[in-house]
């Protein structure tokens, strides 16, 4: 698949230094600001999450889950980023479908 947007070989990249913030995003803010799925598509368009890349980023997933993540390389399917799980960053790759909304950092 294109790379719309990639700084770094993702094998590369290293975790985040710091924890993530200690709050959560407002879900209905995420949604006024665009970012959720395209109507008609069942899907996060890969082009919405570009400004995110290399910022915190909150994603709520279609299951429920939640989680503070770092996108470090964007394709048209799929991000790959740093996710914080139990205490911890973890390398993940999260499929476009799966997401829900998420939002930047700075929004």
């Amino acid at each position: 698949m294109p790379t719309l947007s990639v700084d770094r070989n993702p094998e590369d990249s290293e975790a985040p230094k710091t924890r993530p913030p200690n709050f959560l995003p407002d879900k209905d803010k995420a949604h006024a600001l665009g970012f959720t799925k395209t109507p008609g598509t069942n899907t996060v368009a890969s082009a919405t999450v570009v400004p995110c890349q290399n910022k915190l980023t909150y994603i709520w997933l279609n299951n429920g889950r939640t989680f503070w993540s770092k996108p470090i390389q964007i394709n048209q399917g799929n991000i790959v980023c740093w996710v914080w799980i139990n205490s911890k960053w973890i390398s993940q790759t999260i499929n476009l479908k799966d997401i829900d909304t998420f939002i930047c950092e700075w929004f």
